[in-house]
């Protein structure tokens, strides 16, 4: 059973697939994987594997079970942990501070 390394914490990352693809590419970098192969894993090509690895593009449920399958790992080294504050209805941390500014009306 492959181990991953030091868990990283999930606030270094924008997002929990952030979080996943780096996790992802660190059990890909110690067994010499490729995109190519990733994506053959998925069942898509390696440059859409790339954007998943980035957290460009979200991971399914099913994806991170056949790659945590693949690696002998359990799916949950793959994730976050509980502490974990998910974003909801959006992708990525933003600042709170620049949401509140953005959609400002003229003042009269």
């Amino acid at each position: 059973m492959t181990s991953l390394p030091t868990q990283p914490t999930w606030d270094q990352y924008g997002s929990a697939d952030e979080y996943a693809g780096a996790q992802i590419n660190a059990l890909m970098f110690r067994s010499k994987m490729t995109r190519r192969e990733l994506g053959g894993i998925l069942g898509i090509e390696g440059a859409a594997a790339g954007r998943k690895l980035r957290g460009d593009r979200a991971w399914s449920l099913d994806e991170l079970l056949a790659v945590a399958r693949h690696f002998q790992v359990p799916v949950t080294d793959l994730l976050p942990g509980n502490d974990y504050d998910p974003v909801l209805g959006g992708r990525g941390r933003v600042d709170q501070y620049a949401i509140a500014d953005s959609n400002r009306e003229p003042a009269d």
